[in-house]
C-alpha cells in the first residue's frame, strides 16, 4: 500500500495523511491511525479532546471518529509546548476505474491501462500501485507493457486506498488443427482458425491448406480489432510418420525351367514396427505374410502398415522370361605380372548385378568388374532386374613373377655428394625415369647432390613385367648452432647455457654437452654449467649431419657469510645484526630493502631478516638473522618482613634463568633490608641480556608486644594450672603457639613445673614471646604411730610424724 503524504504548511510538524487540518477516517479496509511523522525534536505528544486526555500511544492515536477534534499537545526537548488541532471527518467519497480502451497487443505494439480516480466529476490526485503476480511493475498513473495478462492496481487518496483489477489484452494468434503427422506419400490438410483471413507457406488463402511432405511452415492470420489491423504468424511442423519403403525381394520372374517364385516385401524398417501385410491379385487380397510363393504370372500388390498407421504399397508384374543371356569378359586379359593388378569387366544383355567368385568364394557382388592382383580359378555370374540369373563364367589368371628391384634409402647433409646404388634381377634391363637430369641412365649407381624423389624401372626383355622404385632424398642442413647464456658465473649459483639452432630443416636435434675429458654433462638443449674448464657442444640432426662448438667457462667463487642467526630484542630497544665475509651488503625484511652496504643493521622489531652479501667479482650469498622478541621473565617476590631489630628478606624467583643488581650492589636473588623502603633491583635476563628494573616493597614492622597474665603460678602436684597470654600487634590479630602444648589459643593449662614461653606471630610473621616459671609443689609426706591394739572403753593417742615442717589437723 502506497501512502499519499500532502503538505501541510499550517502545521510546525507533519502528520501522516492530515490534508489542511483534516485527517480522514477511512472504510474497514483503509488507514485508522492519526500519527506524527517527524518527532526529532520532539520530546513527548499528548492527545486530547475538549482539554481531556485520550489513549494513545507515544506519537499516534488510534481511538478517533468521524466529526472529533483531537488537540495534540506537543511537548519539545527544549521544553517549549506546541499544540496542533486536526479535526477528522469520514473518508470522502472517490472513485477509482481502470481504462482499458488501449489494452489490445496488436502487430508488436504496447497496451496501454490508465487509472482513473473521481471524486464526483472533479480528478483528485493519488499515488498508485500497479502489480503483476505480487510484484510492482509501476507507479504512474498510466503504464504501457507488452506483456499480456491480469493486473492488480491500488490507488490511495486522502489516506485511503482501493484497489481494482484490469487486463492487458494478448494479441490474436491463429491456432491449427489437424497436425497429426504425414504418412510417406499421402496429404495432409491442416485447418486454421481464431482469426478473419489467412497466407499460408506457398500461397493458399483459405482458412485450410493441404501438404503432401514433412517439414517446417507457417501461416500469417489477420485479424481487424477496432481500426487495427492485427498479424501475427505461426510457425508449425508436419513430422513424418513412420512409413515403410518397399522394395521386392527374391526372383520376380519365372526364370528358365521354373514354375513358381517366392517373392518377400522387404523394406527399410524392423518387423516390431510393421503392423501388417496386405498381398493382393487384382484387387482380392490372399497372404497376410511378409513372403509369398508365385505360381501364375500376374501383377501382385502388397500394402504394408506401420504402427503410425501408415500404409505403404507397391506393386511387382510376374512374368515368364524365355532366356537368361550369358555373360561375357570381353578382351580377358589371363596373365598378370606379380605385385601388378588387371581389372575385369564383365557384361551380358539385361544383366544389371554379377557375383564373382574366387577358389569357390564369393569376394564380391554388384559391380560388373574387380580388379585382380593373384593367380587362382575365378567365375562371375549375372543377374537380370527380376532375379534370374546366368550361366557361370570360368576363367584362369596366372600370375608372372615380375622383375625385382630394390633402391637404398640415404639420409644426406647439405653440401655433401651421396650416391645412391639400385640392385635389380640380373639380366632384366634398368634405366632411371626421374628427375629429369637421370633420366634414361641405365647405371644402377648414381651421385646425387639435391634433394627431390629419385624413381627407377626395370623390365624383363622376356615376359615385359616392370617394376618400379623410388626413393625420397633430402638434404638436411648442417645444423648453425650458438650458445645463449652467461660463461663467466658464480660457483655457488652455476650457469644455464642454451644452444639455439637455426631450425632451417625443420627436424629434431640431438644434443651432447661434453667436457675436457669426453666425458657427457648433458645431452638436452640445456645444460647447467658448474664448473671452471673448457667444454663442446655437439648438436646432430635426422641425418647426423653434425655440428661442434668449442667453449670456456669461468666459476667465480662467491662470498660466504657469517654472523649472527639468532638475536632478541628487548622491549622499547634496538639490537645490532652483525653479518661478515663480503664487501657489499644488502638488508631486506618482508621483500622490502631496510638497509644497504653495512654488514650492521640496527633492528627495531621482530621477524627475520635477510642479508645479501655481494664480492667484487658480482657473486654474492644470502644469510638470514631471526629477530625475537624478548620475553620479559616473570618475577615473583617473596618479602619476609623487618621484625623489630631483626633484618627482612626480599627473595626474587623467575621463570627463567637471570642476574640481578640490587642497589647496594649486590648480586643475589635475595636481599637484606632493616628499613622500610622501595627497592629496585636491576634483572637480567641471562639470554636475552634484556633488563628489567622491578621495584619491590620491603615491610617493618614493630613485633607483638605482651606478658602472661596468670597471677597463679604454682600449685600442688596432681594438679593443673591455667595460664593465660596478651598481646598487641600493628595489624591487631596474632597467632599464639606455647611451648608447652599444642594450643593456638592466648590460654594453656599447665600440669608440671617449668619455664612457660608463649610466642605470638602476626600476619607478617613477626614473633614476640612472653615467658614464665610455674612450679607445682610436692605433697606432704608423714607417717602415724599408734598401738596395734586398743581396749574397749579405753583410748589411744596418734603421733603423725614428718621429716618436713606440717602443720596438723
Amino acid at each position: 500500500m502506497i501512502l499519499l503524504f500532502i503538505s501541510q504548511s499550517a502545521f510546525a510538524y507533519k502528520w501522516q495523511n492530515v490534508d489542511g487540518g483534516v485527517f480522514y477516517v477511512c472504510g474497514n479496509n483503509g488507514v485508522q491511525k492519526l500519527q506524527m511523522i517527524d518527532h526529532s525534536d520532539v520530546k513527548s505528544v499528548e492527545f486530547q479532546q475538549n482539554g481531556n486526555k485520550l489513549p494513545s500511544t507515544a506519537y499516534s492515536i488510534s481511538a478517533i471518529y468521524d466529526g472529533m477534534t483531537v488537540d495534540a499537545v506537543i511537548t519539545l526537548k527544549d521544553g517549549s509546548v506546541v499544540t496542533e488541532s486536526i479535526e477528522i471527518k469520514d473518508e470522502p467519497k472517490w472513485t477509482l476505474r481502470v481504462d482499458e480502451s488501449k489494452s489490445q497487443l496488436c502487430n508488436g505494439n504496447l497496451g496501454t491501462l490508465k487509472a482513473v480516480v473521481r471524486q464526483g466529476t472533479r480528478k483528485i490526485p493519488a499515488e498508485f500501485s500497479w502489480q503483476k503476480d505480487g510484484a510492482e511493475v509501476s507507479s504512474e498513473e498510466s503504464f504501457s507493457t507488452t506483456v499480456a495478462g491480469l493486473y492488480s492496481l491500488t490507488a490511495t487518496a486522502f489516506g485511503c486506498t482501493k484497489t481494482v483489477d484490469a487486463s492487458i489484452i494478448p494479441s490474436p494468434t491463429p491456432s491449427i488443427s489437424g497436425n497429426e503427422g504425414l504418412c510417406l506419400g499421402e496429404s495432409l490438410t491442416l485447418m486454421a482458425s481464431d482469426m478473419d483471413s489467412y497466407e499460408w507457406q506457398g500461397g493458399e488463402t483459405s482458412n485450410s491448406a493441404t501438404f503432401t511432405a514433412s517439414g517446417d511452415y507457417y501461416v500469417v492470420g489477420s485479424k481487424t480489432i477496432g481500426k487495427n489491423v492485427c498479424r501475427d504468424t505461426l510457425h508449425f511442423t508436419i513430422k513424418p510418420k513412420m512409413s515403410a519403403n518397399i522394395e521386392f525381394g527374391g526372383v520376380t520372374a519365372f526364370c528358365p525351367g521354373t514354375v513358381e517364385t517366392e517373392i518377400s516385401a522387404d523394406h527399410d524398417l524392423s518387423e516390431s514396427q510393421i503392423v501388417s501385410y496386405e498381398w493382393s491379385r487384382g484387387g482380392v487380397p490372399f497372404s497376410n505374410d511378409k513372403k509369398i510363393l508365385v505360381t501364375e504370372e500376374d501383377r501382385y500388390r502388397v500394402v504394408v502398415k506401420t504402427v503410425d498407421g501408415c500404409k505403404s504399397s507397391s506393386e511387382v508384374v510376374v512374368a515368364h522370361v524365355d532366356s537368361v543371356a550369358d555373360v561375357v569378359i570381353p578382351n580377358l586379359v589371363s596373365e598378370i605380372c606379380s605385385g601388378h593388378q588387371t581389372t575385369i569387366s564383365a557384361e551380358g544383355v539385361d544383366l544389371t548385378y554379377f557375383e564373382w567368385k574366387g577358389s569357390g568364394t564369393s569376394f564380391g557382388t554388384g559391380e560388373s568388374q574387380y580388379a585382380l592382383s593373384k593367380e587362382g580359378d575365378y567365375s562371375v555370374v549375372g543377374y537380370t532386374t527380376n532375379g534370374c540369373k546366368s550361366k557361370e563364367f570360368v576363367f584362369h589368371i596366372t600370375e608372372i613373377q615380375s622383375p625385382t628391384i630394390f633402391l637404398e634409402s640415404v639420409i644426406p647433409c647439405e653440401g655433401d655428394e651421396e650416391t645412391i646404388s639400385c640392385t635389380v634381377t640380373q639380366g632384366s634391363e634398368f634405366f632411371w625415369i626421374s628427375p629429369d637430369s637421370i633420366s634414361g641412365i641405365t647405371s644402377t649407381t648414381i651421385k646425387i647432390s639435391n634433394s627431390g624423389q629419385y624413381r627407377a624401372q626395370v623390365k624383363d626383355p622376356v615376359t615385359g613385367c616392370v617394376s618400379e622404385a623410388y626413393t625420397d632424398v633430402e638434404f638436411l642442413p648442417y645444423p648453425e648452432i650458438s650458445l645463449i647464456g652467461d660463461l663467466s658465473f658464480c660457483k655457488n649459483e652455476g650457469s644455464v647455457l642454451q644452444v639455439e639452432v637455426d631450425n632451417r630443416s625443420n627436424t629434431k636435434y640431438k644434443y651432447s654437452w661434453v667436457d675436457a675429458n669426453g666425458k657427457v654433462i648433458d645431452s638436452d638443449s640445456l645444460a647447467v654449467m658448474k664448473k671452471s674448464g673448457d667444454y663442446q657442444v655437439l648438436v646432430s640432426n635426422s641425418h647426423n649431419c653434425e655440428t661442434r662448438k668449442n667453449f670456456s667457462v669461468v666459476a667465480n667463487p662467491a662470498p660466504k657469510l657469517k654472523g649472527d642467526t639468532l638475536k632478541h630484542l628487548c622491549e622499547n630497544s634496538t639490537v645490532t645484526l652483525t653479518v661478515n665475509g663480503a664487501e657489499h651488503y644488502q638488508w631486506s625484511k618482508s621483500g622490502k630493502k631496510v638497509g644497504s652496504d653495512s654488514n650492521k643493521y640496527r633492528a627495531s622489531s621482530s621477524g627475520t631478516f635477510m642479508v645479501v652479501g655481494t664480492s667484487a667479482n658480482g657473486c654474492s650469498d644470502t644469510a638470514k638473522v631471526k629477530v625475537e622478541l624478548a620475553v620479559k621473565p616473570k618475577i615473583t617476590d617473596i618479602v619476609k618482613p623487618a621484625c623489630g631489630t631483626a633484618e627482612g628478606l626480599i627473595a626474587l624467583q623467575t621463570d627463567k634463568k637471570c642476574m640481578f643488581k640490587w642497589p647496594d650492589g649486590s648480586a643475589d636473588s635475595t636481599f637484606s633490608f632493616s628499613t622500610e623502603d622501595t627497592y629496585t633491583v636491576v634483572v637480567t635476563d641471562s639470554l636475552s641480556g634484556c633488563r628489567t628494573n622491578h621495584k619491590v616493597e620491603s615491610v617493618v614492622r614493630e613485633i607483638p608486644v605482651g606478658l602472661i597474665t596468670s597471677a597463679k603460678l604454682d600449685a600442688c602436684e596432681g594438679d593443673s594450672l591455667t595460664i593465660d597470654a596478651s598481646f598487641t600487634a600493628q595489624d591487631g590479630d596474632v597467632k599464639y603457639s606455647w611451648n608447652c602444648s599444642t594450643d593456638t589459643l592466648p590460654t594453656t593449662v599447665v600440669k608440671q613445673s617449668g619455664r612457660v614461653v608463649v610466642s605470638a606471630t602476626d600476619s607478617f610473621g613477626c614473633v614476640g614471646t612472653a615467658a614464665a616459671d610455674v612450679v607445682f609443689h610436692k605433697l606432704p609426706q608423714f607417717e602415724i604411730q599408734s598401738a596395734d591394739v586398743i581396749c574397749m572403753d579405753s583410748t589411744a593417742t596418734l603421733v603423725a610424724q614428718s621429716v618436713d615442717l606440717l602443720s596438723y589437723v
